[in-house]
């Protein structure tokens, strides 16, 4: 037996007795999921609440952002309130629209960006609207007047776009999204 034969048994010999049993005790560790897998962050998750004051009910169908993506639609009864959440990101001109029988109301980024970045809230009346203001922590009073062209920044914190609302409801019966 020469030299090398000799070196390869030994080296085999090793890898049986150290290398191996190493190696199962090193796969036989609980690794932390964030070790072994790359999970990007997070979008914040960012919702749109309209609460309906309204007599009658009402058809609402919120979409948006950069390129537009269809929330959801619903139809919501009179006292009712209905929510649509999502985990879009916000470019400084991304708006998020909820139509509302003919009418709409917008956010803005600013308006999330006040808002702790996550949650938009309105009541919609027949002759007016509200907005929750998340600073002042109150409802802000808003009456349904000649559009906004561009978004204008209120000092509660909130970018806001109402153009008049004619809510006449076709008293049409809920459809699916």
């Amino acid at each position: 037996m020469n030299m090398n034969s000799s070196n390869l048994i030994l080296l085999l010999i090793s890898l049986l007795l150290f290398v191996i049993p190493l190696s199962e005790a090193f796969l036989r560790i609980e690794w932390p999921v964030d070790l072994i897998r790359f999970k990007p962050p997070s979008l914040p998750m960012k919702k749109i609440t309209i609460i309906n004051k309204m007599s009658h009910a009402i058809a609402i169908k919120c979409y948006g952002g950069d390129p537009i993506r269809d929330l959801g639609s619903d139809w919501v009864e009179p006292g009712a309130k209905t929510s649509f959440e999502f985990c879009y990101p916000l470019s400084p001109k991304t708006s998020f629209k909820c139509t509302i029988n003919g009418g709409r109301i917008v956010a803005y980024q600013q308006s999330y960006e006040c808002a702790n970045n996550k949650h938009c809230k309105w009541k919609i009346y027949d002759d007016f609207t509200k907005v929750y203001s998340w600073k002042r922590e109150n409802w802000l009073h808003h009456h349904y007047e000649t559009p906004i062209w561009k978004p204008r920044c209120l000092r509660s914190g909130f970018c806001i776009d109402y153009p008049r609302l004619p809510f006449k409801v076709n008293r049409l019966p809920p459809q699916g999204c």
